[in-house]
């Protein structure tokens, strides 16, 4: 079995090697988090708080809609009701990531070629005082990823432009990554 199917990403770098990665400070020193994260379960991420990037524990999945049950794990159309209110810069976050199953990408899922932690585009909201956060997704351009493949960021300029630019700025980078961003990993299972 792939470890992929109970968990869709993997974070294999501890905190403090995150904050390194991201320049950013851990909100809780003591919790640890890394290894899958799958849908509903805690994981590392990055936000603005305060002026500085600080590395919070979230929930994936935003709280559904009226009428559904499952939390929405990734953000497709910006432009509906649903995900616009959250595409301010105050509810954008990075998302680390060390490799990550692909739709119909590799068995083995991918990793960053560039060798470093990379990110996923996110937003994040706060509910009944829990924070919960769901990766951005790329339309289909025709480069051969499905629509669902996540907004992948490897460089620390990609980094500042997610975090800090104007909405409409954020929202051009809804793309697929470039194919040369990310390499397949050997499949497992």
């Amino acid at each position: 079995m792939s470890v992929y199917r109970s968990a869709p990403y993997r974070i294999d770098l501890p905190k403090e090697a995150l904050a390194r990665a991201f320049h950013a400070t851990p909100e809780h020193p003591v919790l640890d988090l890394h290894g899958g994260v799958a849908p509903g379960r805690p994981a590392w991420v990055i936000r603005i708080r305060a002026g500085r990037r600080v590395i919070t524990p979230m929930v994936w999945g935003f709280p559904p809609p009226p009428g559904r049950e499952q939390l929405v794990t990734s953000a497709r159309n910006l432009d509906s009701t649903f995900w616009r209110p959250w595409l301010k810069r105050a509810n954008r976050c990075l998302i680390p990531f060390t490799s990550f199953s692909a739709p119909a990408g590799p068995s083995g899922g991918l990793r960053p070629a560039n060798g470093r932690a990379a990110a996923f585009a996110g937003l994040w909201r706060s509910f009944e005082e829990v924070l919960f956060f769901a990766r951005l997704t790329s339309p289909d351009d025709g480069t051969g990823w499905a629509a669902t493949m996540p907004v992948v960021l490897t460089e620390e300029n990609e980094f500042v432009d997610w975090l800090e630019a104007a909405p409409d700025v954020a929202a051009r980078m809804q793309r697929p990554p470039a194919p040369e961003k990310l390499v397949a990993l050997a499949n497992t299972g």
